[in-house]
């Protein structure tokens, strides 16, 4: 089985995501923020993909990706954030040519940015 690593520090948000996502019958891995995400990284066998947020205490989404380095590789990672393009670039965070789904994001949105990345 798949396995998707969602990593957002909204409860709510993670949650809805979470529910969202279990439509795909791909398993969900869920980490609160960057520390956790690359525990999960570690331990965790290989991932089918990762969808994190940008701006999160401690480390941001760019950062912990960045900090994953080879546990990543081949993995597509996909970004969610209530930051637009602009402003996430303007305060620094490199996201490369990752996608970017702005919140707030319809249901179908989520479920086309996953079947882009995985497919059946």
């Amino acid at each position: 089985m798949t396995k998707i690593l969602l990593v957002e520090d909204d409860h709510l948000v993670a949650s809805l995501v979470t529910k969202i996502l279990a439509r795909t019958k791909r398993q969900l891995l869920v980490a609160r923020n960057g520390d956790e995400a690359l525990k999960i990284c570690r331990r965790s066998e290989r991932l089918g993909m990762v969808i994190s947020d940008i701006v999160m205490p401690g480390m941001s989404g760019p950062e912990w990706v960045q900090a994953a380095g080879d546990s990543l590789t081949d993995v597509p990672v996909a970004y969610i954030s209530g930051y637009s393009d602009a402003a996430v670039s303007s305060h620094g965070w490199r996201i490369g040519d990752r996608e970017l789904l702005a919140k707030p994001f319809h249901v179908q949105e989520l479920l086309d940015l996953v079947e882009r990345h995985l497919g059946e």
